[in-house]
């Protein structure tokens, strides 16, 4: 059967990386002698009505199409103009929005089939039973419609050997496009992003992954991983991965495995990967570096310790620090997550975490908006506190959109606050001392090619958040006081005048 995989246009906020998701779903596929194609119509600057243009020439025998939450608008336009146009090919939703929803998902859209969880042995079954054209009732991890009715097949159990799943079908993607996107600088042109596991055994208030991956931690086995290096360095030349897990560093014993095998492999490539503050240690870093990661991410989230117990972060400020500083000993890049607005937030808890960003001066920052996303507990204390403004996620976006208030600044505040909370962090002497002057260094290895893509782009950085400075500080004072003074803890917070030294911490 022919079955065409559909990423939904006029989405910007996740071009750096391809849709793995589809891309293991399609290799799956492949495997079974299904022919598929991948659409990724948003880094092809595809219309709606491009993509169905395609579809028409394709023909295939089912739709499928990925969801997350912030996109979600995307596809229901592009649902109905498709069903509209081919009544009769069966359009299956997948992804997180589906899986939390998937009821809701098909009262709102012309979609006939929603797959649940984890999709790749549902999504083979399912294309089976399309193709003998018999109801897909035996299948499990479904919600579909028999006439009037939503039928519900049962959930399926996590796939236990991830190495059962064969790599993802980039050969179906266009795939180095995705670099011309990438907003972080990286040391190489050619890079892409892969995983190596599925579930976090954490309990994180915001967070929805478990409800796709579940709460069981699963790894691939290092030789795989290895073999799919070795496939990423040979055939397709690429010299830089994103390991796109949760927590790339949770089993230290793995990871430590993993880089041994890439240093006696010989691989020659660079990563970066994400961690928890309170999974690394000297050892782990020190293995790390040797076999070619340069950037670490941490997700700390606040900088208030009583906020980080009431989301659940199980982490603390000092582990935050110890990790950060650790890992600039070892002269990685830094890229640290804070969000505001969460559950208890108030001005004064999410300026500890402007204050707690500073003190650990990172490479980078990203200061996004809690949302309380479908399936979360977040969501659910938030209803019930009436801190939502909005329960729409039409049109939010990954970034400085805000659908709720906390008990002292409204969302519009909040989006206010986390520009100028960024313009605040990287307008200093301090910042651009320590990650555009001294963080050549990390960059030495590279010569020329270190300084224009590690100190220059946080040079720009800097010099935009200078001149944006004083915005900023009118900003943050007017939402501690909206009748003028400025609060004590941003009384030192000045705007860089000189090139000469510090004129605020």
């Amino acid at each position: 059967m022919k079955m065409a995989l559909i990423f939904p246009p006029y989405v910007t906020w996740e071009l750096e990386y391809p849709p793995l998701g589809l891309a293991y779903i399609a290799s799956s596929l492949e495997r079974e002698d299904h022919k598929v194609e991948i659409l990724d119509a948003s880094i092809l600057n595809m219309s709606y009505s491009d993509v169905l243009n395609w579809l028409i020439k394709f023909d295939p025998g089912a739709i499928g199409i990925t969801t997350l939450t912030p996109h979600f608008w995307q596809v229901k336009a592009l649902s109905h103009l498709i069903k509209r146009e081919l009544p009769n090919v069966p359009l299956i939703f997948g992804g997180p929005h589906a899986t939390v929803l998937p009821k809701q998902t098909l009262e709102e859209t012309p979609a006939d089939i929603v797959v649940i969880g984890e999709g790749e042995s549902t999504t083979v079954e399912l294309a089976e039973a399309i193709e003998m054209k018999r109801a897909p009732d035996d299948v499990k991890g479904l919600m579909y419609r028999d006439g009037a009715r939503i039928v519900f097949t049962g959930y399926r159990a996590p796939i236990g050997n991830l190495d059962d799943i064969p790599f993802p079908a980039r050969h179906l993607l266009p795939l180095f496009k995705y670099g011309e996107a990438r907003r972080l600088p990286s040391m190489h042109e050619r890079h892409t992003s892969a995983i190596t596991s599925r579930g976090c055994p954490f309990n994180c208030l915001f967070c929805s992954s478990r409800n796709v991956w579940g709460r069981a931690f699963r790894h691939r086995s290092v030789n795989n991983v290895i073999d799919e290096l070795h496939e990423l360095v040979d055939s397709y030349k690429i010299k830089e991965i994103s390991w796109q897990d949760d927590c790339f560093t949770f089993d230290k014993r793995w990871t430590m495995s993993l880089c041994r095998e890439v240093v006696r492999e010989k691989l020659d490539i660079t990563w970066r990967c994400l961690a928890r503050v309170d999974q690394v240690d000297d050892e782990l870093l020190k293995r790390m570096k040797l076999a070619g990661c340069y950037a670490m991410w941490f997700g700390v989230e606040s900088g208030n310790q009583e906020i980080l117990g009431k989301i659940r972060k199980n982490i603390t400020l000092q582990q935050a620090e110890d990790a950060v500083k650790l890992a600039k000993h070892y002269r990685f890049e830094t890229h640290v997550f804070f969000m505001i607005g969460n559950y208890g937030e108030n001005y004064k808890t999410i300026m500890d975490t402007l204050k707690f960003a500073k003190k650990l001066n990172p490479s980078h920052i990203a200061v996004s908006i809690a949302t309380p996303y479908p399936g979360t507990d977040f969501l659910t204390l938030a209803r019930e506190k009436g801190l939502i403004e909005r329960e729409n996620w039409d049109g939010l976006r990954v970034g400085p959109d805000s659908m709720i208030r906390t008990e002292d600044l409204t969302s519009r505040d909040l989006e206010r606050l986390r520009n100028a909370m960024s313009t605040a962090f990287y307008g200093r002497w301090a910042y651009f001392r320590e990650n555009a002057i001294l963080g050549l260094r990390v960059g030495d290895p590279l010569g020329f090619s270190g300084l224009r893509k590690v100190a220059f782009p946080k040079f720009l950085e800097f010099l935009r958040s200078v001149v944006r400075f004083r915005s900023a500080r009118v900003v943050i004072s007017e939402l501690a006081n909206p009748e003028g003074g400025l609060p004590g803890q941003l009384a030192k917070i000045q705007p860089v005048n000189n090139m000469h030294g510090p004129t605020g911490s």
